[in-house]
């Protein structure tokens, strides 16, 4: 979340509202998924939320060392 709060920040301070709602967008939902967490709300961040950010947004480099992490978390408790 801190690097979702950042990057709406940095794109505030520019005036790009669009990467701003992008990022607002993909962040917002994080706090009900750590406050109530499911693995059906995991899966839906991780399959569809972040697949969609990822999609719009074309540098999404300062989450990859978070999501490296997650992936390895995910592959454990997603299991099919």
């Amino acid at each position: 979340m801190q690097t979702g709060i950042l990057r709406m920040r940095a794109a505030a301070w520019a005036g790009n509202s669009d990467q701003v709602a992008l990022e607002a967008d993909h962040i917002h939902n994080l706090p009900t998924i750590l406050k109530d967490y499911s693995i059906d709300a995991l899966k839906y961040y991780w399959e569809i939320e972040r697949a969609v950010f990822v999609s719009k947004v074309p540098n999404t480099g300062d989450f990859q060392e978070n999501w490296k992490k997650l992936k390895r978390f995910t592959e454990v408790v997603l299991v099919p």
